[in-house]
Protein backbone atom coordinates (compact mmCIF):
# COMPACT_ATOMS: atom_id res chain seq x y z
CA UNK A 1 0.00 0.00 0.00
CA UNK A 2 1.19 3.51 -0.80
CA UNK A 3 2.38 5.78 1.99
CA UNK A 4 -0.01 8.56 3.05
CA UNK A 5 2.55 10.87 4.61
CA UNK A 6 2.14 14.49 5.59
CA UNK A 7 4.80 16.93 6.73
CA UNK A 8 4.64 18.30 10.28
CA UNK A 9 6.11 21.70 11.07
CA UNK A 10 4.78 22.78 14.46
CA UNK A 11 3.71 21.54 17.88
CA UNK A 12 0.13 22.01 16.79
CA UNK A 13 0.68 19.88 13.64
CA UNK A 14 2.11 17.10 15.82
CA UNK A 15 -0.73 17.37 18.32
CA UNK A 16 -3.38 17.30 15.60
CA UNK A 17 -1.83 14.23 13.95
CA UNK A 18 -1.71 12.45 17.31
CA UNK A 19 -5.32 13.35 18.05
CA UNK A 20 -6.34 12.16 14.56
CA UNK A 21 -4.58 8.79 14.92
CA UNK A 22 -5.34 7.91 18.56
CA UNK A 23 -9.09 7.24 18.24
CA UNK A 24 -8.43 4.55 15.62
CA UNK A 25 -6.03 2.60 17.84
CA UNK A 26 -7.36 -0.76 18.97
CA UNK A 27 -4.31 -2.77 20.04
CA UNK A 28 -1.28 -0.64 20.78
CA UNK A 29 0.16 2.84 21.11
CA UNK A 30 3.93 3.26 21.45
CA UNK A 31 5.39 6.57 22.59
CA UNK A 32 9.15 7.22 22.41
CA UNK A 33 9.81 10.62 23.94
CA UNK A 34 12.61 12.59 25.56
CA UNK A 35 10.07 13.87 28.07
CA UNK A 36 6.30 13.92 27.92
CA UNK A 37 5.76 17.48 26.71
CA UNK A 38 2.98 18.94 28.84
CA UNK A 39 1.36 20.88 26.01
CA UNK A 40 1.09 17.65 24.01
CA UNK A 41 0.54 14.81 26.47
CA UNK A 42 -0.80 16.59 29.57
CA UNK A 43 -4.07 17.90 28.17
CA UNK A 44 -7.67 17.07 29.02
CA UNK A 45 -8.38 16.08 25.42
CA UNK A 46 -5.48 13.62 25.29
CA UNK A 47 -6.36 12.12 28.70
CA UNK A 48 -9.98 11.69 27.69
CA UNK A 49 -9.05 9.83 24.51
CA UNK A 50 -6.66 7.54 26.41
CA UNK A 51 -9.37 6.80 29.00
CA UNK A 52 -11.85 6.08 26.22
CA UNK A 53 -9.42 3.74 24.45
CA UNK A 54 -8.85 1.82 27.67
CA UNK A 55 -12.56 1.52 28.43
CA UNK A 56 -13.54 0.51 24.87
CA UNK A 57 -10.56 -1.76 24.15
CA UNK A 58 -9.76 -3.62 27.35
CA UNK A 59 -6.62 -5.22 25.93
CA UNK A 60 -5.07 -2.11 24.41
CA UNK A 61 -1.41 -1.80 25.31
CA UNK A 62 0.05 1.70 25.70
CA UNK A 63 3.80 1.67 26.25
CA UNK A 64 5.92 4.75 26.85
CA UNK A 65 9.69 5.09 26.76
CA UNK A 66 11.05 8.26 28.37
CA UNK A 67 14.48 9.83 28.79
CA UNK A 68 13.67 12.44 31.43
CA UNK A 69 11.38 11.43 34.26
CA UNK A 70 12.33 14.02 36.86
CA UNK A 71 10.33 16.90 35.40
CA UNK A 72 7.30 14.69 34.79
CA UNK A 73 7.30 13.47 38.39
CA UNK A 74 8.21 16.84 39.90
CA UNK A 75 5.51 18.84 38.11
CA UNK A 76 2.84 16.15 37.91
CA UNK A 77 1.30 14.84 34.71
CA UNK A 78 -2.14 13.50 33.84
CA UNK A 79 -0.72 10.61 31.81
CA UNK A 80 1.48 9.47 34.71
CA UNK A 81 -1.50 9.48 37.07
CA UNK A 82 -3.56 7.62 34.49
CA UNK A 83 -0.76 5.06 34.09
CA UNK A 84 -0.72 4.53 37.86
CA UNK A 85 -4.47 3.82 37.82
CA UNK A 86 -4.41 1.73 34.62
CA UNK A 87 -1.20 -0.25 35.03
CA UNK A 88 -2.57 -3.22 33.08
CA UNK A 89 -2.94 -0.99 29.99
CA UNK A 90 -0.24 1.67 30.36
CA UNK A 91 3.43 0.93 31.05
CA UNK A 92 6.30 3.40 31.31
CA UNK A 93 10.01 2.68 31.24
CA UNK A 94 13.13 4.83 31.31
CA UNK A 95 15.29 4.53 28.17
CA UNK A 96 18.44 2.51 28.91
CA UNK A 97 21.68 4.49 28.75
CA UNK A 98 23.03 2.69 25.68
CA UNK A 99 20.07 3.99 23.62
CA UNK A 100 20.19 7.62 24.71
CA UNK A 101 22.10 8.72 21.61
CA UNK A 102 18.89 8.38 19.57
CA UNK A 103 17.36 11.86 19.88
CA UNK A 104 14.27 11.15 17.81
CA UNK A 105 10.68 11.10 19.03
CA UNK A 106 7.96 8.92 17.61
CA UNK A 107 4.58 7.35 18.14
CA UNK A 108 3.28 4.18 16.50
CA UNK A 109 -0.41 3.36 16.48
CA UNK A 110 -1.41 -0.29 15.86
CA UNK A 111 1.78 -0.89 13.85
CA UNK A 112 0.50 1.05 10.85
CA UNK A 113 0.06 4.76 11.64
CA UNK A 114 3.02 6.78 12.87
CA UNK A 115 4.39 10.17 13.80
CA UNK A 116 8.16 10.58 13.55
CA UNK A 117 10.51 13.47 14.36
CA UNK A 118 14.22 12.99 13.70
CA UNK A 119 15.05 15.47 16.48
CA UNK A 120 12.76 15.43 19.51
CA UNK A 121 13.62 19.06 20.28
CA UNK A 122 12.17 20.20 16.96
CA UNK A 123 8.63 19.79 15.65
CA UNK A 124 9.47 19.06 12.03
CA UNK A 125 8.55 15.51 11.13
CA UNK A 126 6.10 13.27 9.36
CA UNK A 127 2.73 11.76 10.10
CA UNK A 128 1.81 8.71 8.07
CA UNK A 129 -1.62 7.09 8.03
CA UNK A 130 -0.55 3.87 6.38
CA UNK A 131 3.12 2.94 6.40
CA UNK A 132 3.20 -0.51 7.92
CA UNK A 133 6.81 -1.16 6.84
CA UNK A 134 8.22 1.90 8.63
CA UNK A 135 5.83 1.46 11.56
CA UNK A 136 7.13 -2.09 12.01
CA UNK A 137 10.75 -0.87 11.88
CA UNK A 138 9.99 1.70 14.60
CA UNK A 139 8.10 -0.95 16.59
CA UNK A 140 11.07 -3.34 16.39
CA UNK A 141 13.41 -0.59 17.58
CA UNK A 142 10.98 0.37 20.36
CA UNK A 143 10.77 -3.26 21.51
CA UNK A 144 14.58 -3.57 21.54
CA UNK A 145 14.88 -0.45 23.71
CA UNK A 146 11.94 -1.56 25.86
CA UNK A 147 13.61 -4.87 26.69
CA UNK A 148 16.83 -3.10 27.75
CA UNK A 149 15.01 -0.44 29.80
CA UNK A 150 13.52 -0.48 33.27
CA UNK A 151 10.51 0.89 35.03
CA UNK A 152 11.13 3.86 37.30
CA UNK A 153 9.84 3.06 40.81
CA UNK A 154 8.31 6.56 41.00
CA UNK A 155 5.69 5.49 38.44
CA UNK A 156 4.26 2.77 40.61
CA UNK A 157 1.12 3.50 42.56
CA UNK A 158 1.64 3.68 46.29
CA UNK A 159 -0.86 1.58 48.25
CA UNK A 160 -1.16 2.86 51.80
Amino acid sequence: MESQSSHLESRSDNYQAMMDFLPYSRHSVLIYSQRLDGRTFDTNEFSMIIRKLISEHRHINIRILLFDVDSVIKHGHRLIELARRSSSNISIRIVARQYRTNISAFMVFDTCRLIYRKNAERFEGIADKENKKYALELTDYFNEVWEASQEDPNFRRLHI
